[in-house]
Parts: C-alpha cells; structure tokens; sequence
C-alpha cells in the first residue's frame, strides 16, 4: 500500500462519523460536577457503541478501561485531567475505532507493570489526538494494533518511551506531536510499514530508535534536535526522506550552495540516511477555504509562527502570512509549499518590504514550491496571489505564446524560401543539364544519322562492286566455255612455259 493510500485510509477511519438521515440523534454521555456521571469509567461502561463521552473541565482521579467503541472527548486539554495515581495504566482500551481527545494524562504507575499513559491493545483504528501526556513510564504504547492515527500530542517527562509502538504494531500514522524530554521520543519494534512525520523529537536522550524486525517504515518532515538524534539496526530497511524532502536534524553540517532549502549532502543514520536533510525546521499549516482543507507546509530557520489565511475583501487576492523570527544581522529563508487550487501564479513576497523569490523546479501541477530570503529581524512574511495580476500574467504568457508561435512561422517561412530558392536554383541547372543533354543528344544523332548514311553509301558501294563482281564472274564464265583451241592454241613448238599457261587457262 502506498504512502499516500494508508494517510487517505488512517484519514477516513478517524473522520467523524456522519449518521444515515433518518438515524435517532445520538446524545452525549456528560461527565462532571453536577452531571449524570462523575467518572468517566461510570459513563463508558452506560454506554453503548459509537456513543459520545464529553468529560468537563476537572481532575479526575481514576484508571479507564475502553470495552466497547466510543469517543472519548475532554473539554479542554490542559483543564481535563486523567490523574493515575502512580498506579498501573491511566487509560487502557482493547477496542476498535474509538477515539480519544482532549485530555492531560498523567501519572501512570511503575516499569514493572508497563504502565502507560494511553494503552492500545490488539486494537484497530483509533484515533488520539491534542492530548498531553506527561510523567508516565510510557507515554503512549501500542501493542498489536494497527491503522491507528496519532497525532497533536504534546508527550514530555516520560520514563522510557514517548510513542512505544510494538509487536506487529504496523500501518500507524504518527504525525505532528511534540516529544520532549523523554528517554526515546519514538521506541518501534518489530513493528512495519509505519508513518512518522511533523513529530518534534526534542531534548530526548534518543530522538526515535527503530529495531528487530521493523521494515518499511517511512519517516520524513520531523525536526530533530536531541542527544543522540535516531538509531536505525543494520539489518533493517527503512525510509528517511520522502518526495524530495526528508528531516532537520539540528547536528547537520551540510551547505545548500543551490538554495532550494534542502542540504546538498546526505545526512548519515548508521548505514542510512536521508538524502534530503532540511535546512530548516519544518512546520505544517491547515487552510480552510471554500469548505476545502488544504495544508501549507514551510521549511525554513527562523522560528515561524501565527499563520493566518486571508482573501482580499476588494481585490480578492489570496494572503498567506506568518510571523518569522530569528538572530539579527543574520539572514533567514523560507521554503512555503502552496497548494496551486488554494492561490496559483504568480506570487508576490514582502518580508518589511517585495524581497525577490523563485519558484523551485519541484513545483508541478499541484504545488508550488517557492523560495526567498530575508533579513533575520521579527518579520511578518507576507505571501499574496493577485487575481488580476494573474490574469495579466496570463495575458502576456498568451502573447509570448503568440510571438514565439510567429517566430516560429518566421523560421519556417524562411526555411521554405530557402529550400524554394534552391529548388529553383537546381531546377535551373537541371533545366542547363538537360538542354546540354538534348543538344549532346541532337548531335549524337546527327552523327548516328550520318553514320547511317555511310553505312548505307558502304552499302551501295558493296552492293555495286558485288554486282559487277558477278557480272565479270559470269562473262568469264561465258568466255571460257567457248571454244579457245584455235584461238588459244598453242604451237607444238612453243616454249613449255607458254604450254603449261595455255593448259591452265584451259582447265
């Protein structure tokens, strides 16, 4: 399953839960001075699945154990609080799709019995969320349960392990707490195919450790800043960076000499590493708009903080702001991810006043991803798309488009005048060659005509000598059948020489 197929699946079973329309409306269990229950345990246990637990400011001092499917909601993080007294888990839950929120837990009891703030066991699809947990052995612990979406904790000044997620504990989402102070911020073993990103892993002895039998985790976006910052087995293969991007780690010694905002050297993690270090601290940002969500993410080493999201009430341009903070005399920059359906092209920044920014090769149809740099003061960054600029820049794109589709025919015209030229210029000299050719040829036969005639004169001649030839053959044929004894006779006394003549002539 895909990175961003099991963040769409934790996504959907954690979403809340829309009843059919003509469903009995559901009314919360309330808990509290005055209300029905005054322990959470006394409501969970009235209560029937895919009920609603709403818990009332106060200190509740109980262990919880969650049967059956149910959302467990406090009123307020810091006010709402689950107090274990030192004994044994704070909240324990062996059901599926429940959710938890809302709450301080603390106070769990002892290592020898495990004890945890929050229990998920052989459990699926649940959802914990912008809780504290604090002074615990474990803060949270997952064993055997999968699909579980964790996310918006602040877990601090736990024994051992922050976020223990263990024994076939896999396809979890553990996104964006905070962890601090712990021994392990992030503990995974034999645990695969988990999603670890935009956690804040700070001043724990061992930012995240992974071990024995655990694959295919992913783990990108968190900011790392701790004694030993990750520890990743040999034999283990697992993933630091992800789409370009991966971790800051505060140890990383790397330039960006091409300033995108991403380290130009790998950061090592044993035999790994993430190939995309950060430059900067990342931090994530939530936008609603026109009943859409989009997320903002910003990478950058000034301290960012108040994000705010705004459309122009008479210019209808879309703001982005935020504030950046950071050493002055020193230089900051921000690296802002915008998602192109919230504001497009083109981007206007002001940092106290319009500082120069460029839009990084990474950027595609979905997002933008832009870079600029400012003078390290408390700057309010300022981030706007223009519609109207827009739709000028999409009017001179138009008409460079047009100039370089008539350049384009310019080439092309001059190339067909140019070949057209020497289509001309050929069909001249073939024009020459072939008049050269027809008089070479006229000649010839001239000369064919004359050899004819001589042929035929050599004839007549042939014909004329061979008839005179028979002619004189024949008369002295004639001739020499008369009678020559008398005329040519020959004296008996004549010399034998004039005999032997005569006797020739005769034969």
């Amino acid at each position: 399953m895909s990175i961003l197929a099991l963040c769409s699946l934790s996504l959907l079973g954690v979403a809340a839960r829309v009843n059919p329309v003509h469903a009995q409306l559901r009314v919360p269990l309330y808990v509290g001075v005055g209300q029905r229950y005054t322990t959470i345990q006394a409501a969970i246990d009235n209560a029937t699945p895919e009920d609603t637990i709403f818990v009332y400011n106060g200190t509740y001092y109980e262990r919880v154990n969650i049967t059956k499917t149910v959302s467990l909601i406090g009123q307020n993080r810091d006010s709402t609080i689950i107090d274990g007294g030192s004994n044994g888990t704070v909240v324990a839950s062996n059901a599926s799709n429940t959710s938890i929120r809302g709450f301080t837990i603390r106070n769990a009891g002892s290592y020898i019995d495990r004890s945890s703030g929050i229990f998920i066991n052989n459990s699926n699809g649940n959802s914990i969320t912008d809780n504290k947990i604090v002074n615990n052995v474990h803060g949270i612990r997952l064993e055997n349960s999968s699909n579980n979406f964790i996310s918006g904790n602040f877990i601090e000044s736990n024994l051992y392990y922050g976020i223990y997620n263990i024994l076939l504990s896999s396809n979890n989402i553990i996104s964006g707490n905070i962890l601090e102070s712990n021994l392990y911020g992030i503990y995974i073993l034999l645990s695969s195919n988990n999603i670890i990103s935009g956690n804040i892993l700070e001043s724990n002895q061992y930012g995240i450790s992974i071990a024995s039998a655990s694959n295919g985790n992913v783990i990108y976006h968190n900011n790392f800043n701790n004694t030993i910052q990750a520890l990743n087995s040999r034999e283990l293969v697992n993933v630091w960076d992800y789409e370009g991007e991966g971790n800051h780690w505060s140890d990383y010694m790397g330039l960006d000499v091409n300033e995108d905002g991403i380290g130009d050297a790998p950061y090592s993690i044993g035999d790994y590493r993430d190939n995309y270090p950060l430059m900067g601290r990342f931090s994530d940002f939530n936008v609603a708009f026109q009943k859409q969500n989009f997320k903002m993410t910003v990478i950058s080493n000034s301290t960012v903080s108040d994000f705010t999201f705004e459309l122009g009430a008479e210019t209808g341009n879309k703001i982005l702001r935020y504030d950046a903070e950071g050493t002055n005399g020193t230089f900051g920059f921000s690296r802002v991810r915008i998602p192109k359906a919230l504001m497009d092209e083109p981007y206007t920044v002001i940092a106290g006043e319009q500082v120069p920014s460029k839009l990084l090769s990474s950027s595609n149809s979905t997002y933008a991803y832009l870079y600029f740099t400012y003078n390290h003061t408390t700057q309010r960054i300022t981030i706007f798309a223009s519609e109207t600029m827009r739709l000028y820049t999409d009017l001179l794109r138009a008409q460079l488009d047009l100039e370089t589709n008539l350049n384009g025919l310019n080439t092309t015209y001059r190339s067909l005048l140019e070949n057209y030229n020497k289509l001309l210029s050929n069909n001249t000299q073939l024009r020459q060659s072939y008049d050269d050719l027809n008089d070479s040829y006229q000649k010839l036969q001239e000369k064919n005509s004359q050899n004819v005639q001589n042929i035929q004169n050599l004839g007549y001649i042939f014909a004329a000598i061979t008839a005179v030839f028979i002619v004189i053959t024949a008369y002295l044929s004639k001739g020499a059948r008369r009678p020559l004894s008398n005329a040519m006779a020959t004296p008996a006394n004549a010399r034998p020489s004039a005999r032997l003549a005569a006797e020739s002539i005769d034969k």
